[in-house]
């Protein structure tokens, strides 16, 4: 029995075709098109997107869509005491509907945060809005606070 040792020509040789190899992949990649599929991406593209009032959002082919935005709730109108306060009855709208209730994230922003504490404390989602928000915290302010959403759902 013999053993095949390779000489340094075939494994020059070997190098070089793994060389023209890369280029030709790399070639057929630097001129695809979306239409190639290279990353397996094909039809997975952005159909829509804009902003308004309410938000801003992004449509994808395949039926996703995000939503997001900034909205300002008053300081005012707080009930409760101690360090127990509530601001209850409070809604938002997406900027672009859902085709059923997304999932909703929302961090409340407190500006006043030595004078008042705020946190979402609940929700109801919806097609096109959250309803029934309220937030709890402590201390009273008069200034906003705002709160910073992303929802995440399917609009086909």
């Amino acid at each position: 029995m013999s053993i095949y040792l390779p000489s340094m020509l075939d494994k020059f040789k070997d190098f070089v075709n793994g060389i023209r190899a890369n280029w030709q992949e790399y070639e057929a990649h630097v001129n695809a098109t979306a239409a190639d599929n290279v990353h397996g991406l094909a039809g997975q593209v952005i159909t829509d997107f804009g902003s308004n009032e309410n938000g801003s959002w992004v449509r994808w082919s395949n039926g996703l869509q995000i939503c997001w935005g900034l909205k300002a709730f008053p300081g005012e109108g707080w009930s409760g005491s101690g360090d127990k306060w509530y601001l209850t009855g409070q809604s938002l709208n997406f900027p672009i509907t859902f085709d059923s209730a997304p999932t909703f994230l929302g961090a409340a922003q407190e500006p006043a945060i030595a004078a008042r504490s705020a946190k979402l404390a609940n929700f109801i989602v919806g097609t096109s809005n959250v309803s029934n928000i309220a937030f709890s915290g402590w201390g009273t302010a008069p200034n906003n606070f705002y709160l910073h959403w992303l929802a995440i759902g399917w609009w086909k």
